[in-house]
């Protein structure tokens, strides 16, 4: 990992923290309080935690479902029917029971008026963002970090908001968050963290049966030995205060307590990532391209050896393999000015170039250039790149279920039009298999794209 920015956003701040990553260590190269800073960092890798106490929490019971689409639907049934939530929804889940005949899920949501509408983030800045989540589940990436084994309830305030965490690894068991109310601010802040974090604990503890192992102080609690002496008496388990020790250097205990969940967001799993699946799968694509062009660019020199001369002082700057043709050509261009080098010095470079080209053409990878529109629709169990003799082929079995069948229908018109825009750039295709399931409205199809070298 290079250089990265994790926020942490709220209604009326922005926070970051600028670090660079290798190994699993982090050295916070900066970190900074201001209105505009998602603007300011939107080059480096963006991590984004809001701060939004209102969080939806449910447990809801749905049928076992293998597709996604279908599944985030009856989950979005059962928030309206169970609490009302008829918003459109940004939202995470987590299976904690199974059996052949239903799932229940454990559901966290946050309105999606309330993080566009409401300004916390545009939608621009979510596209562009690796992460998207919540700073309740951020407290729970740093009590991760500081055991995976024990069972973590977590307190974190930043003056306007007091945010409570049980989790232990990678699984939120529980968790709460609350408005700090002026008063509280002016007159009782420690009695009111007493109180909330008091009433919490005895509810997990006691009625919830969650053990606790560990209680943690974070943000601006670490300042009061009171709040830490009163707690103690109430809780039976430890009470200590995070440090940056061992993970992040860079930055001092009391700084790293007060941008806490920018540090706790990188160590959480995908399954608390808010971004929606399309998002996801634009991520997903960006990094199969990246990859893909590595690949092809170790392959390049990997050709090198082949040669029987060795290349001196040859200075390749441009962005792409079309640059790199130009500025050859030109280069070789000039060889035959020179009186010194002979006729097949030329001709050694012509070679190579179009040994380059040659490679570079023939290789699968290339064809991902023109599939992001497919690969997102599809969203195939099994692909499969090839290529025989001039042919370079993209093959791909998927299986997808629907609500209705006019959901199938329309798809099916979605994936088709999809599959002529590529014919229009030089691409064939076949549908080698193809079955409508009309009882549970699902398709299952085979599909292969080609393209002639």
């Amino acid at each position: 990992m290079g250089k990265v920015a994790s926020f942490l956003i709220s209604g009326t701040y922005q926070r970051v923290a600028v670090l660079k990553g290798k190994a699993g260590k982090f050295k916070v190269e900066l970190v900074d309080k201001g209105p505009s800073l998602l603007e300011e960092h939107a080059d480096k890798e963006m991590f984004l935690s809001v701060l939004y106490p209102e969080l939806v929490s449910e447990t809801v019971e749905i049928p076992p479902v293998g597709d996604e689409d279908t599944k985030l639907v009856l989950i979005k049934k059962q928030l309206l029917e169970r609490g009302g939530i008829s918003d459109d929804l940004f939202l995470v889940y987590r299976e904690v029971e199974s059996t052949p005949q239903k799932k229940v899920l454990k559901v966290f949501a946050i309105p999606k008026t309330v993080v566009i509408e409401g300004g916390l983030l545009s939608e621009e800045t979510l596209k562009e963002s690796q992460f998207f989540t919540v700073c309740q589940f951020s407290l729970s990436g740093v009590s991760k970090l500081i055991s995976p084994e024990l069972s973590i309830f977590h307190v974190f305030s930043d003056g306007e908001t007091l945010t409570m965490t049980v989790s232990s690894g990678d699984d939120v068991l529980y968790t709460r968050s609350v408005s700090i109310p002026p008063y509280a601010r002016e007159l009782g802040f420690e009695d009111f963290v007493h109180e909330n974090v008091n009433m919490t604990y005895m509810f997990v503890a006691q009625r919830s049966g969650i053990p606790v192992d560990l209680l943690l102080l974070s943000g601006n609690l670490v300042e009061s030995e009171e709040l830490t002496r009163t707690l103690a008496e109430v809780v039976g388990s430890g009470i200590a205060t995070p440090l940056p020790t061992g993970t992040f250097s860079g930055i001092d205990g009391k700084t790293f307590n007060e941008f806490l969940p920018c540090f706790g967001t990188l160590h959480l799993n995908g399954s608390y990532d808010f971004s929606p699946e399309e998002i996801k799968e634009r991520r997903w694509f960006k990094r199969l391209v990246g990859g893909a062009v590595l690949f092809l660019t170790l392959l390049f020199v990997s050709f090198l050896p082949l040669f029987g001369m060795r290349l001196y002082e040859i200075s390749l700057t441009s962005k792409s393999i079309s640059d790199v043709t130009h500025l050859l050509k030109t280069q070789t261009s000039g060889i035959l000015k020179d009186p010194i080098l002979e006729r097949d010095t030329f001709n050694y470079y012509l070679n190579y170039l179009n040994t380059l080209d040659k490679v570079r053409a023939g290789n699968p990878l290339t064809l991902l250039k023109d599939m992001e529109g497919l690969l997102r629709l599809v969203d195939a169990k099994t692909y499969a790149l090839g290529r025989q003799k001039d042919t370079l082929t993209l093959y791909m079995e998927f299986e997808k279920r629907f609500p209705k069948l006019i959901d199938m229908t329309l798809y099916r018109e979605e994936l088709i039009k999809e599959l002529e825009a590529l014919k229009a750039k030089g691409y064939s295709y076949r549908v080698e298999s193809e079955v409508k399931d009309l009882k549970e409205s699902r398709l299952s199809m085979k599909l292969r794209v080609e393209k002639k070298l």
